[in-house]
């Protein structure tokens, strides 16, 4: 874990790619790390960000260390005359005029400290992974249908494989022939020619499993395409019972045939309809059973006695 001590970065050891990597992300972090003068003994006068108009030789270049007459390893306590007076070069040029009348006020009443810093994207001042890659990374707009892969009460395994089948990544017989690794794309459970559409739920061994499973769940849609179905889906929003288990019964349902097929491929091992359904209920009725609280609604006895879970008192 990275740690912010006083004006100084800790990285515990680390192999030499580590340091590489953080060398090249200088650029990207050195900005975001606000330094507090004290002593100035600890942070670069040029590179570090302690001046209010941020790094000065990322703002003005580096020659602004040669026509300041001062070293470029100089730290803070060259320009502080006493603790809280400053001393910068009479040096006239417009950039060195520009950091001199926007220096920072000093504490005339502190006694000299350490310097200290600390990280500006969250509140403590503590670094995170978290905080630098959502602000290094390119933000877009979310999906209208991520809601129903990604949702409180989600099964990870079942999401993840559901989001690349919405997204028609999946290695399916006809992706694998247009790669030019097979020859042939007869799917898994009958004759026809295996695409998402056709896997889910046009194949009529796969159209059987989710009409038993959807009408468990007491849906009654008829899907003509795995996009058709996925924009039924989409309207479903809230956090009731009845919109959870429509999402569960989805992306498990999904998940199952996927792991079926594969199984049928490259292990030779088939199950009945009856006997994946069983899976596949099975799954959603584990995850219904360890959530903490279960979501209210206008039908939610009904459902529960469905799937033969006992009402919460």
């Amino acid at each position: 874990m990275i740690k912010i001590q006083g004006a100084r970065i800790l990285i515990p050891s680390s192999p030499s790619w580590v340091w590489r990597k953080l060398l090249q992300l200088r650029h990207l972090v050195q900005p975001l790390i606000k330094y507090q003068i004290g002593d100035g003994l600890s942070t670069s006068l040029w590179y570090d960000n302690w001046h209010p108009l941020g790094p000065l030789v990322e703002k003005f270049g580096p020659r602004i260390v040669y026509d300041s007459g001062l070293a470029d390893g100089a730290t803070v306590s060259t320009i502080l005359q006493s603790p809280n007076r400053w001393h910068f070069p009479v040096t006239q040029t417009l950039e060195l005029n520009e950091v001199r009348s926007a220096l920072p006020l000093l504490d005339s009443h502190s006694l000299p400290h350490p310097d200290s810093c600390k990280w500006t994207l969250t509140r403590n001042g503590q670094f995170t992974i978290h905080s630098l890659w959502n602000h290094t990374r390119t933000h877009y707009p979310l999906v209208n249908w991520s809601h129903i892969v990604w949702f409180p009460s989600h099964i990870p395994k079942c999401s993840l494989i559901s989001w690349l089948a919405i997204q028609n990544r999946l290695s399916t017989e006809d992706r694998l022939v247009l790669f030019g690794i097979k020859d042939s794309s007869y799917c898994s459970f009958c004759s026809g020619v295996e695409n998402h559409d056709h896997l889910f739920f046009g194949c009529h061994y796969t159209k059987q499993v989710w009409d038993l499973v959807s009408l468990k769940s007491q849906l009654t849609w008829q899907p003509q395409s795995l996009s058709n179905l996925v924009h039924l889906l989409s309207h479903t929003r809230g956090r009731k019972l009845k919109a959870t288990l429509t999402k569960l019964t989805f992306t498990v349902t999904i998940y199952h045939i996927w792991i079926e097929r594969n199984m049928r491929k490259f292990q030779n091992i088939q199950h009945t309809i009856p006997s994946l359904v069983l899976k596949i209920c099975t799954d959603i009725r584990c995850r219904l059973l360890s959530m903490s609280k279960i979501p209210a609604g206008l039908h939610s006895k009904d459902l529960l006695a469905l799937w033969n879970i006992p009402c919460p008192s």
